[in-house]
């Protein structure tokens, strides 16, 4: 068997007798975590295991020790009700299952897999992360240990992580962003690191920030959304925020800007490459910037327009399907994202996906495009551009729009004919009270598609 990979960059990177991580039930040193994590790893069942924790500890303990052991982790919403892929590990009592307690504020119950289930072939020590299912089905992106500690120190690095430079986390760690940034990053460097709960309100961002005096704050859109439109400011160490799994709201950048001195930066990445770039915030979301270090790009020219290609060492190796697992397909080593994008003077600007691009009646239209008129208009604050089957023209764009002031569908339908061309308006237009999300708050596209 191999060496462990994350156990021992931990091993090595952490001050043992420092704080690791803290939680509202208590504080954990380095030295607990991997402690605990050699005595679990006995204990841990062959063969793939689904981890199902809210438990941040429950997460490092579980990570660390599949790790020392090789097992196979698939790493899944808590709350999720589709059926586990191997074993189920939670953190909250399950009845007839195998209880394993660490400690009184830690306890893990295994139950085995389902009677007749056939056992899922997963390369040794691979994380496999549910993809969001916006641009489809959910599916398995399957990672090794080495691909994401080169992730997480990758952005550890940017970010500059360290024992004397803490982290506060407020998103879920199944969630390939918070794993990386707020879980795998911090712990491989050393840097203690405060975790609150995903719905925490501002003011309990802010005075989680000010007591634990941390650097860097992990968090969701929707978070900063809220710290925009409130009263609390974040008058402490805070220099760096970061925002990922979907784009921030307009002018939620500008305004933490004015009631701020931390700088907000936008993740742009994948499941399959991880952390691709990290940019100041913009008011000009579909900018992302620059590669991080160790991260190449390349173009190619489609039918759509550029596509972005990616070479990282932290690229997946392969997806969990129906069928099992699949090696991820490359182009002699280059990831094709389905990302159509355009040069800009701050970086890559992303314009599209090959995938979301609709032809209709043989023109091709790009839903952004159509986006990026609706949200112009004075009246909509958030818009969604989908398919939809057409027995003349193939398929049509139809819409969805989030309405922030007094509009109608024929008011929208018609600030469409004015800055679009004929083929590009939408067949149908609804007005909806918010969109679909993921748990990160991306939009799903799961409706219209046929």
């Amino acid at each position: 068997m191999t060496r462990p990979v994350l156990f021992d960059a931990v091993r090595e990177a952490a001050e043992h007798r420092s704080i690791a991580i803290t939680t509202r039930d208590g504080t954990h040193t380095f030295l607990e975590l991997l402690s605990a994590s050699e005595r679990y790893a006995h204990t841990i069942p062959e063969g793939p295991v689904s981890l199902r924790v809210h438990d941040p500890v429950a997460a490092a303990v579980v990570l660390l020790a599949c790790d020392l052991v090789g097992t196979p982790v698939v790493h899944e919403d808590p709350e999720t009700v589709h059926p586990a892929i191997g074993a189920t590990i939670t953190d909250v009592p399950v009845p007839g299952a195998k209880v394993w307690k660490a400690s009184d504020t830690l306890s893990l119950w295994t139950s085995p897999a389902p009677e007749g289930d056939v056992p899922v072939r997963l390369p040794q020590r691979t994380h496999t992360f549910r993809t969001s299912g916006s641009t489809g089905a959910p599916t398995g992106v399957v990672r090794t240990a080495e691909a994401v500690l080169a992730d997480g120190r990758r952005v550890a690095a940017f970010l500059d992580y360290g024992a004397k430079s803490p982290v506060i986390v407020c998103a879920p760690l199944f969630h390939v962003y918070a794993f990386n940034y707020g879980l795998v990053g911090t712990l491989t460097i050393g840097a203690p690191t405060r975790y609150l709960p995903t719905r925490s309100v501002p003011s309990q961002l802010v005075r989680g920030a000010r007591e634990h005096r941390a650097r860097t704050l992990i968090a969701l859109p929707a978070h900063y959304r809220m710290l925009a439109s409130s009263q609390d400011l974040f008058q402490s160490t805070l220099r760096r925020a970061v925002s990922a799994g979907a784009p921030l709201a307009e002018g939620v950048a500008a305004a933490l800007r004015e009631k701020s001195s931390f700088t907000l930066f936008n993740c742009y990445g994948s499941s399959e490459a991880g952390a691709v770039t990290l940019a100041p915030a913009l008011a000009d979301t579909a900018v992302v910037g620059e590669p991080l270090p160790g991260v190449r790009t390349r173009l190619d020219q489609v039918d759509e327009g550029e596509e972005l290609l990616l070479k990282t060492e932290s690229l997946a190796v392969g997806r969990l399907g129906p069928d099992g697992f699949v090696p991820l397909e490359t182009d002699q080593g280059w990831y094709r994202t389905g990302d159509l994008v355009r040069s800009a003077t701050a970086g890559i600007r992303i314009v599209g996906r090959r995938g979301s691009v609709i032809n209709v009646g043989g023109k091709k239209v790009n839903p952004s495009e159509i986006e990026s008129v609706l949200r112009g208009h004075p009246a909509v604050s958030e818009v969604q551009v989908l398919p939809e089957a057409h027995h003349a023209y193939g398929h049509v764009p139809v819409a969805r729009a989030v309405a922030k002031g007094p509009t109608s569908v024929e008011e929208l339908v018609g600030w469409c004919r004015k800055h679009l061309e004929a083929h590009q308006i939408p067949r149908r237009i609804d007005l909806v009270s918010e969109l679909p999300r993921s748990a990160t708050g991306k939009t799903l596209r799961d409706v219209h598609r046929q």
